[in-house]
């Protein structure tokens, strides 16, 4: 069973409710030998210095942790996940991205929200988006039309469930599509994949 701390008392309440499969807890500070190999998440808007204090000299023991904030920003996602963090995202995000973030931690992969991928990806490119009809997946001949079909919407910057629609398949066939193509590509999250192809 994982064990998820929850350093927040104003949304803590919210997230276990949305993580009942989970062992879920919550704390009001935080210290290294409370914690192992556990998910912390923590409420940007509520945390203290100490916080990320802890969190700079602890991000490489074995902890994982998930910073959220009601407004996230891209500039700030750069700096929790420079510090170490795993995850970054909304607060109030929805369930179901909820808990694809945790899944995805829990996972020992990154997880941010689709919308600063497509920020990441424009900052880091420094141009605009490519034009899905200039993407070149030539030298790519293991990938199925699907996963090129699904790269390009991680290109534009959706999310799994804005995928599923999209292309009218499940959720669940979108992540097992991404499981195959990070494989295939040598790649451990959105960003990487994206970044191929520009």
């Amino acid at each position: 069973m994982v064990n998820i701390l929850c350093y927040d008392v104003n949304t803590s309440g919210r997230w276990a409710e949305i993580l009942k499969e989970y062992q879920v807890n919550e704390v009001m500070e935080i210290n290294k030998s409370e914690v192992n190999d556990d998910i912390v998440i923590v409420d940007l808007d509520t945390a203290s210095e100490e916080f990320f204090d802890f969190v700079k000299k602890n991000h490489d023991t074995g902890i994982k942790f998930i910073v959220l904030e009601r407004r996230p920003t891209l500039n700030t996602g750069k700096t929790v996940l420079k510090f170490g963090a795993r995850a970054y995202g909304n607060s109030y995000m929805q369930s179901v991205h909820f808990i694809s973030c945790v899944e995805t931690v829990n996972s020992g992969y990154v997880w941010i929200y689709p919308e600063f991928t497509y920020e990441a990806i424009k900052e880091l490119s420094g141009e605009n988006v490519a034009q899905m009809d200039k993407l070149d997946f030539s030298q790519y001949s293991n990938l199925t039309e699907r996963e090129i079909d699904i790269i390009k919407e991680i290109v534009n910057g959706l999310s799994n469930v804005q995928i599923a629609e999209r292309l009218n398949i499940s959720e669940k066939t979108v992540k097992v599509h991404l499981s195959h193509i990070f494989n295939k590509l040598h790649t451990s999250n959105r960003v990487e994949l994206a970044l191929k192809f520009h």
